[in-house]
């Protein structure tokens, strides 16, 4: 399992071991992650690997 992931709608990087997931000013941040895919956006979270090699592959 990835430690960051990055929210696709919020634009925001997500740290899966930190208490708090390492942001402030997202109430049910936790709760809307922990929905399940079959329920939610597919593509709401993305790896952090995943974005950073598809950024390269646009530069």
């Amino acid at each position: 399992m990835a430690n960051g992931v990055w929210h696709t709608e919020y634009g925001i990087e997500i740290n899966l071991t930190q208490p708090d997931l390492g942001v402030s000013g997202y109430p049910g941040l936790l709760e809307e992650i922990m929905t399940s895919v079959s329920e939610r956006n597919p593509q709401l979270l993305e790896c952090l690997a995943h974005k950073a090699r598809r950024h390269r592959r646009r530069g």
